[in-house]
């Protein structure tokens, strides 16, 4: 779920993330949703005299929640796994290959 709210072009600092779709009096896109606003942009609106735009709120997760989230999906993949690598050496490296780089997704 995006959280997302209103703010004034001019306290934006380049790579926010824009909610929806900003469009001219016909209806045409202008810089759609999930743009990643680089200053060109900002510069672009400012410009076109457009003072607010929606952005997607940056979310902020603890390191408690992300430990948890790791746990989970590293059980996961322990659990769906849990007979595909017996007595298969390739099938055991893959298994181990997906435990690591989630280990360090999560890190």
């Amino acid at each position: 779920m995006k959280i997302m709210k209103e703010v004034e072009v001019a306290t934006l600092t380049g790579n926010n993330i824009l909610g929806k779709n900003i469009t001219d009096d016909k209806g045409n896109v202008l810089i759609g949703e999930n743009t990643e606003l680089s200053d060109r942009h900002i510069e672009y609106l400012k410009k076109n005299n457009i003072s607010t735009v929606t952005i997607v709120e940056k979310q902020r997760i603890s390191l408690v929640e992300l430990n948890k989230i790791k746990k989970k999906y590293l059980s996961e993949l322990n659990y769906k796994f849990k007979y595909f690598d017996e007595g298969n050496k390739k099938k055991s490296l893959i298994k181990m290959f997906l435990q690591q780089k989630m280990r360090q997704y999560y890190e």
